[in-house]
């Protein structure tokens, strides 16, 4: 039984904090008077980091998440409980005053406000605020990947062997394949991976609340980081509360950056270690203080290798900042280098099972900085536009930009120059910022914390300022921003405490900048309702609808298919196919036989499937079962149809296939073709595939759905523009080759016929073009008929196209399909091979005869009497008779034609069937 999905938070924190609680009071040095408090805060975090290190290697060497879950579980906190036992038993004094029971309230209530405020979108906007707004491509990934790493060997991905079984474990998996996106940034999603399979929760929806678990995280360490920086606990209290709900935190909540959100709070636990090191053993090269903040640096580097590489830029910076404030011994500057490559050693061992990968993973995203080009960001623009297209950069930066007015009115009418009011707020914060930056840079009396954190300030700042001006690069430049802003949080909040600022005006426009943090939920929640209320916000809370998601879903989870098939095109929103695919985690899926966009790879990582799928999930303009009246719609949407399909419908719409008409939808998909060329007859020229990934450019391939127990002789007229051959292979065997050497009409006959996906290759051998066609175009399809081989139901509406004049429409006779001849009539019938007999079934009402006159492709094979009734008769065909890859032209010549009582008709015979074998 599954759980709530709000349980992910909770029970999340729970887990997190029994990991960590024990390793944390015996991290945290006993001389610290602050210990016992300092490590209830930090607990959670410490779980996460310790949780992550230990299953990343895990999933690395091919363990299943659904298998080691339990085991980390149980064991991790098993160690820490008794780690917490050994440590009261040690220093039981430790734990009888851990605060005041005024302070312990206060920090209690103030959490707990906290967590209703950050749930208060979800709690107003339902369920879909749950469903990844701003990037979704992110949310995507991760909730892929944490998919995966449950259930499936990450060494599948590395051989090329196993792409079918990733594919049909879950089809969504195709995201993953070549791309190495498991084996880049994959620890947030194992964290997921693993939650879920601890309380039963499906990944998709608990993939919300795990970021809320992530943002929650920030509120204690950064309660540690402050307590440590000797801050006042009104100041601390703030800090936290607008670095948990503020307006930068929910928008890399929005963004679903999940790694930079796990990021966030391990970075707070790096500068609280980093914060004991440097106050109580900074030179000392083996230390509780250096392995803490060892153990903070690599669960950073595994999480958010991004931050990482700016955590180590902003030490290094700070010690510059240090030597040249201060200039000491040589011999202090060595211990102080000796300590930190000590760290870095520690901090590389740490994680030395997964190191290479990590590394590779680091090195490859900051040469794809440094690359990336303007084009690039243009995709993602969209991401920081509120920011940087805003004529109030100084406002939005302090997250105010939700306080704006409906529109920045500049005269003395209507709201006159209120929207002035947050532009100038944001100019004074932003001048006490900037002085209490430069007095901590510039001052050498200044202490360590003010260089910390100005160091951390300067290097993300400086970071972001390299990339929008070097590079014009918006979205890593707000990356760096969203990095780098929880640090100026805490410096604006140790400013204040500190009264860098000696006026009480300044002290108030801190207050009332966390007040306005504080109203961000609700602004949020406001938004969540109706995201119009605030436009040049929107594209971050533009949620997939619900409502096309959940019945598709819904019926793929309660009436599982054996074998789902898929055929779409490029839909208006394309969320609601990636997400539906992904979310129905055990539905097997075929390959798409008509080609469109699916989850972002081609069609040709999916091997040509042998099982027969009961239903389809079609785009709206692919849809050819309902205008043939096939198929028993499941759920139907603007996104969305999905069809219970039989094995015989199947073969009636491959029958019924439209293939040259682009205006209708074809069972039969044609790869690299053109559109109509517009006159007389529908027509198609196949096209010479030029696209980079495609290993012989020219080819033109065909694929349907079948049953398999119809076998398709196929019909294809053409005249080429080229001299050279076609080669046409069917499921991968040879079976026909042509010389081309004219622009004369040229046609072929094949067969094609098993279960589950049909695949027609053409490849053409070009020597010389003909001009009679563009330079791309190789074939100009001029008719395509796909019939049963040697047979034809006359009274079959999917087989029409074999019907010629002389025929009244669809009849029955004693529930029997036929159709009516008139005195002459013709029919058309494909066969693979020549025919030494032809068969039919014919009726004429009782104490009637008829004589007909059978003709095959001109000769005639001889009269034939017709009793009364029903009956099966045959003639021998010559063996001349037959035309090589042509089409075989039955005429019917009767007697007479008479009317029945009550049918105005002139009627012949009624046929049920003909057969040449």
């Amino acid at each position: 039984m599954n759980l709530p999905p709000v349980l992910m938070l909770f029970l999340g924190y729970a887990t997190l904090f029994l990991i960590g609680i024990g390793p944390s009071v015996w991290l945290i040095p006993n001389r610290n008077p602050r210990r016992i408090a300092l490590a209830l805060c930090i607990a959670p975090v410490v779980g996460l980091a310790e949780s992550g290190l230990i299953l990343y290697p895990l999933t690395l060497y091919d363990m299943l998440i659904v298998d080691t879950a339990y085991p980390l579980a149980i064991a991790t906190i098993a160690v820490s409980i008794g780690l917490l036992i050994l440590n009261i038993r040690r220093a039981p004094l430790a734990y009888r005053q851990i605060t005041t029971r005024r302070k312990g309230v206060f920090v209690a209530t103030s959490f707990a406000i906290t967590t209703v405020l950050l749930l208060l979108s979800f709690i107003v906007g339902g369920q879909h605020t749950q469903l990844w707004p701003g990037n979704p491509w992110d949310a995507f990934d991760y909730i892929t990947v944490a998919q995966y790493t449950k259930i499936l060997p990450v060494s599948y991905l590395q051989s090329t062997s196993h792409i079918q079984d990733i594919l049909q474990t879950n089809p969504a998996f195709s995201q993953l394949v070549g791309t190495g996106i498991v084996l880049s940034r994959p620890v947030a999603s194992n964290t997921l991976a693993w939650l879920s399979v601890l309380f039963h929760i499906p990944t998709f929806s608990g993939y919300y609340f795990l970021k809320m678990l992530f943002v929650l995280l920030i509120f204690g360490s950064t309660l540690a980081v402050c307590i440590q920086a000797r801050m006042s606990l009104r100041w601390t209290i703030a800090c936290a509360v607008v670095l948990t709900i503020g307006f930068w935190s929910f928008l890399v909540i929005e963004i679903d950056a999940l790694s930079e959100l796990a990021g966030l709070s391990l970075c707070f636990l790096t500068l609280f270690t980093w914060l004991c090191l440097e106050q109580e053993a900074p030179q000392k090269l083996a230390s509780r203080q250096r392995l803490f903040l060892s153990f903070a640096l690599a669960a950073v580097m595994i999480f958010y290798a991004e931050i990482f590489v700016e955590l180590v830029a902003s030490i290094g910076f700070y010690y510059l900042i240090r030597f040249v404030h201060k200039p000491l011994p040589l011999s202090h500057h060595l211990r102080v280098f000796a300590g930190l490559v000590a760290t870095g050693i520690f901090t590389l061992l740490l994680q030395l099972p997964d190191l290479q990968t990590t590394l590779n993973f680091m090195f490859q995203q900051t040469n794809a900085a440094m690359s990336w080009g303007y084009d690039w960001d243009k995709v993602h623009h969209y991401v920081f536009s509120w920011l940087f297209d805003s004529r109030m950069p100084f406002r939005d930066v302090w997250g105010l930009h939700l306080f704006q007015l409906p529109e920045p009115l500049t005269g003395i009418n209507g709201y006159g120059f209120l929207w002035l009011i947050p532009f100038v707020f944001g100019i004074v914060l932003t001048y006490l910022f900037t002085r209490g930056i430069l007095q901590s840079l510039l001052r050498a009396t200044r202490s360590l914390e003010y260089k910390m954190l100005a160091a951390l300030v300067a290097t993300f700042g400086g970071t972001a300022a390299f990339f929008l001006f070097s590079h014009n690069q918006t979205w890593i430049t707000g990356k760096a921003l969203s990095m780098g802003l929880p640090f100026v949080t805490v410096a604006m909040f140790f400013y204040v405490d500190r009264r860098l600022w000696p006026p009480q005006f300044f002290r108030n426009v801190i207050i009332i900048w966390l007040i306005t943090q504080t109203i961000n939920p609700v602004l949020h929640a406001i938004i969540s309702v109706d995201a119009r209320n605030y436009p040049a916000y929107a594209q971050l809370m533009d949620h997939p609808t619900w409502s096309e998601i959940e019945p598709v879903l819904d019926s793929l989870t309660t009436r599982p298919p054996q074998m789902l098939g898929v055929n779409f095109s490029q839909p208006e929103s394309w969320l609601p196919i990636f997400w539906t695919l992904n979310l129905a985690e055990k539905t097997k899926v075929s390959r798409l036989p008509t080609g469109g966009t699916y989850l972002q790879e081609p069609s040709d990582l999916f091997q040509n499937s042998d099982v027969v799928p009961d239903e389809l999930l079609l785009s709206p303009d692919r849809d050819f079962l309902s205008p043939l009246h096939l198929g028993r719609t499941l759920a139907n949407n603007p996104d969305f149809v999905l069809s219970a399909v039989t094995p015989d419908e199947l073969d009636q719409a491959v029958m019924s296939s439209a293939l040259l008409d682009s205006a209708a939808p074809s069972a039969v998909g044609l790869f690299d073709a053109d559109q109509t060329n517009g006159q007389g007859q529908p027509a198609r020229w196949t096209l010479q595939r030029n696209f980079p990934s495609i290993q012989n450019p020219e080819q033109t391939v065909f694929r349907f759905w079948a049953s398999g127990k119809t076998v398709f002789a196929t019909y294809l007229q053409y005249t080429s523009n080229f001299k050279g051959n076609v080669a046409i292979s069917v499921n991968g065997v040879p079976t026909s080759q042509q010389s081309l050497n004219s622009t004369d009409s040229q046609q072929v006959v094949f067969c094609v016929g098993k279960p589950g996906i049909n695949t027609i290759t053409l490849d053409y051998t070009v020597k010389e073009l003909l001009g009679i066609g563009q330079d791309n175009q190789r074939l100009l399809l001029q008719s395509a008929l796909f019939a049963p081989n040697g047979k034809l139901d006359v009274g079959s509406q999917a087989e029409q196209s074999l019907i010629g004049d002389g025929w009244y429409g669809p009849d029955q006779v004693d529930n029997v399909k036929v159709r009516w001849s008139e005195q002459d009539s013709r029919l058309l019938m494909l066969t693979c091979k020549p025919p030494s007999i032809l068969r039919f079934r014919a009726f004429v009402p009782q104490v009637e005869t008829r004589t007909v006159n059978v003709t095959l492709n001109g000769k005639l094979l001889g009269p034939v009497r017709l009793e009364g009734g029903w009956h099966e008769y045959s003639l021998p065909i010559p063996p001349d008779t037959y035309r090589d890859n042509g089409k075989q032209i039955i005429d019917l010549s009767h007697d007479k034609a008479d009317s029945l009582p009550n049918d105005t008709r002139a009627i012949s015979a009624a046929y049920d069937w003909f057969v040449l074998e």
